[in-house]
């Protein structure tokens, strides 16, 4: 009997073992030998239970990257019993070299299981595969700018053809450099290919900080989808992109001939004033609006200033948003000012703006145009002064009233007088007219309390309304021109908060000039009448394009 139970118990015992031991295994893609810059996977998987912690890589022969990627389960038949395995995968990346690799796992008693070692060997390029490489290119507009002149830089990715780049946020190409400000504008943008190669571009603004030599480059660690060795499939990869160092030879600017009132404004600008009303009255205000265009550093511009200001009250100007142009075309910037007349004129006061003509190389004062006005005076009459009455005529004689009847036109009450009593008459509750007064004021109340919530819950729906919502409202065709634009603008506000619109079409331009138009211009707005058949068309389709783009 006892040697029953014995037997019995060290079976038990066994089985427990079996339970508690794991099986472990290692594997590896691409038969251990990868290209430099490639990624290889490694699969660590486990038969058994294991403790929650994830399986450790043990590296000899260098350092690698790894990364976790995946983790999945399948079940299969060991030791006729249906087992459970866990397979862990990594990718790893490195230098050149030959690297051993074993899995380590720990089971929930804490007992630690290598798996066998794997080689893997990450070879150097050949010149036939860094040739394919992708390369990085920067290209300046000008290479011997002034202090503080902007200038455009290009930054262009070279790809082989079936090459895709995948587009990640925060990741694009950067220029650096000491004593450069570095602004991005536009990328990447797919251009036209050169030397038969895919040519993705960046587009930069930088402009020097002090004189003389600097030095700029580009870098980049796009990750692409290349041909494989066999050209049969693609395979991801990361790449550590530099470019050539370019030469920067800045200068300072002249300080012969620099006016007093320079800003500090570099580059080719052009001025160009309009005015509106144009026939007022003395006191009556006048919109003027200055387009300043051009392509050159807009961050330190400041408002034309007059050149006369006597007879004249100027208000603050303000600075609008920079519309910045695609490429070598080139921006506008607009300010906005209110002045009074403060006496009869025949035109506008001019105004002034000096910048550094980078191409003439000279320091240049552009003057706005005369714009005639017809200011005339108020038609409001004062009255007459009594001082300018004639000598000749006399103010009739009035008797002045004696001592005694200088109070006979005022009424003293008695204190002491007694009240004549009376019959009361009916209650007042019982008066119609006040009955009447008072249904008619809760009426007006209760009118006037509905239209409040109607206007409120009005102008809440209205501020609800997606672009999809006003853009199906815009083409009922049942709103005036000037309602029309106003809501088309609504619906280019909300698209653009939205960052869909990265740069204004001509269309939208053209909506922004009709919506300022509308709002701001005392002037008659035929013109908008005769194109708003043609340009509602063209409107509601660019709205619709836009409402379609995707987020990025």
């Amino acid at each position: 009997m006892i040697k029953l139970f014995s037997i019995i118990f060290l079976i038990l015992i066994s089985n427990l073992q079996i339970q508690a031991e794991l099986r472990v295994g290692i594997n590896i893609d691409s038969n251990g030998i990868i290209r430099e810059g490639a990624k290889v996977k490694v699969s660590l998987s486990v038969a058994g239970s294991t403790s929650p912690e994830d399986p450790k890589l043990e590296i000899q022969g260098g350092e690698l990257n790894q990364r976790k990627t995946g983790k999945s389960f399948r079940s299969s038949v060991i030791n006729q019993r249906i087992t459970s395995i866990t397979t862990h995968t990594y990718e790893l990346t490195g230098s050149t070299g030959k690297y051993s690799i074993k899995g380590i796992f720990k089971s929930k008693d804490g007992t630690l299981y290598e798996t066998d070692s794997v080689n893997l060997q990450i070879r150097e390029k050949t010149a036939q595969e860094k040739a394919l490489d992708p390369k990085l290119v920067v290209r300046l507009a000008k290479n011997n700018p002034y202090v503080g002149e902007p200038v455009l830089a290009e930054i262009t990715l070279l790809l082989q053809p079936r090459t895709r780049l995948y587009l990640e946020r925060n990741n694009i190409a950067s220029l650096f450099g000491e004593g450069i400000r570095v602004n991005f504008i536009d990328g990447p943008k797919e251009a036209s290919p050169i030397n038969n190669q895919r040519a993705m571009k960046f587009l930069y603004e930088i402009s020097s900080l002090k004189s003389g030599d600097l030095s700029l480059a580009a870098s980049y660690t796009p990750l692409l989808q290349i041909p494989s060795a066999s050209g049969r499939r693609l395979v991801d990869e990361r790449f550590n992109l530099k470019s050539k160092v370019v030469t920067i030879k800045s200068k300072e600017l002249p300080k012969e001939g620099k006016p007093s009132d320079f800003s500090g404004a570099i580059g080719k600008f052009s001025l160009d004033l309009q005015a509106d009303p144009l026939k007022v009255n003395i006191g009556d205000p006048i919109a003027l609006r200055f387009t300043i265009s051009g392509n050159g550093g807009f961050e330190f511009i400041d408002a034309p200033s007059p050149t006369e200001e006597d007879g004249w009250k100027f208000y603050k100007p303000t600075k609008l948003d920079l519309q910045r142009g695609e490429g070598l075309s080139p921006s506008k910037l607009i300010f906005s000012q209110n002045l009074v007349a403060e006496r009869i004129h025949t035109e506008l006061p001019t105004f002034r703006f000096t910048v550094f003509d980078s191409e003439k190389e000279q320091y240049v004062t552009l003057i706005s145009d005369k714009i005639p006005v017809q200011i005339s005076k108020s038609g409001i009459s004062l009255p007459s002064k009594i001082s300018n009455v004639s000598s000749n005529e006399k103010p009739s004689s009035v008797p002045l009233p004696n001592s005694e009847n200088k109070l006979s036109d005022i009424l003293v009450t008695p204190t002491t007088i007694t009240p004549t009593w009376s019959v009361a008459s009916s209650p007042v509750w019982r008066n119609r007219s006040i009955w009447v007064t008072n249904i008619i004021l809760i009426g007006l109340l209760i009118v006037a309390s509905i239209t409040y919530k109607k206007i409120k819950t009005h102008n809440q729906s209205l501020s609800e309304r997606t672009p999809k919502r006003i853009i199906a409202e815009l083409k009922t065709g049942n709103l005036s021109s000037k309602l029309f634009y106003t809501n088309a603008y609504e619906c280019f506000s909300k698209l653009e908060k939205e960052k869909r619109i990265k740069k204004n079409s001509p269309i939208i331009e053209n909506l922004i000039e009709r919506y300022e138009q509308i709002n701001f211009s005392r002037s008659k707005l035929i013109d908008i009448e005769e194109n708003f058949k043609k340009e509602s068309a063209e409107i509601i389709t660019e709205l619709t394009s836009i409402s379609k783009i995707e987020n990025i």
